[in-house]
């Protein structure tokens, strides 16, 4: 019985959870075939922060010094008293140590300071879908669903595959809608006319 019962508590290869969504793995792969959504991501693996991203920032027992903001343009994030400080390509461990540092200049004694992702910034569906346009992202957000959210494929779309320009990449890459294709902050996501 204890046996039996051991089994049900094994822990799930892959739970759906963000840290599956945002494999290093998945985001790296050039083509769906290669991509391997289905494996855990490696405890390494840590978010980087981009422009769009909007954060909260709580600086405990400074309620003035807390809220809510959004990685501009210049990929920095502007809080009160500190002014702009550069959040692009940091983890939200190396931006919440940034500004531990910058508010203990002189600001703040001891200060503690939590930075969490409030919104990820949006992706886009262009193409061949019926409403194309931005979208908000969440983990876990497939490209097949990420099409359901643009009202779906038009009559003339190539069902078949799906283009994606990841963030920091120049070119699109073809991936097999066959298969899971992971969806990532940030990426462009075109759906080409079919050819009979």
């Amino acid at each position: 019985m204890a046996a039996l019962l051991s089994g049900c508590f094994a822990p799930a290869a892959n739970d759906g959870g963000p840290s599956a969504a945002l494999s290093p793995t998945a985001a790296g792969a050039t083509d769906a075939t290669i991509s391997r959504p289905d494996q855990p991501a490696p405890s390494s693996y840590r978010y980087r922060l981009g422009i769009g991203d909007r954060i909260r920032v709580t600086v405990f027992g400074e309620e003035a010094l807390s809220g809510q903001f959004e990685i501009d343009g210049g990929g920095a994030v502007t809080l009160p008293l500190i002014g702009a400080v550069p959040a692009e390509n940091q983890t939200l461990a190396d931006l919440q140590d940034t500004l531990t540092r910058r508010f203990r200049g002189g600001l703040l004694r001891n200060p503690r300071i939590v930075v969490e992702i409030f919104a990820y910034r949006p992706i886009f569906v262009l193409g061949e879908v019926r409403n194309s346009g931005e979208y908000k992202f969440r983990p876990g957000l497939s490209a097949f669903e990420a099409v359901a959210l643009a009202g779906g494929f038009t009559p003339r779309a190539d069902q078949r595959r799906i283009y994606i320009r990841r963030r920091g990449e120049s070119e699109e890459r073809a991936h097999d809608m066959a298969r899971p294709v992971p969806v990532f902050p940030g990426d462009n996501l075109r759906v080409d006319e079919r050819y009979f």
